[in-house]
């Protein structure tokens, strides 16, 4: 499994966490080039990462 399916993966189960339905990683909300708004929710340690991921929710 790739590194950007294993990040979907572990953010889709956060969304159980955070109690949100759309959290992207920092990396996602830098190459966004449309007008769409984030809410920075901290950074999170996910299993298969050896980095922390910054976690913000679609709002």
């Amino acid at each position: 499994m790739g590194d950007a399916i294993n990040v979907a993966s572990r953010l889709e189960g956060l969304n159980k966490e955070f109690g949100t339905s759309i959290l992207v990683s920092g990396e996602m909300v830098h190459s966004v080039e449309v007008d769409l708004t984030f809410r920075a929710l901290g950074s999170v340690q996910v299993k298969g990462r050896g980095e922390r991921l910054t976690v913000f929710e679609l709002a």
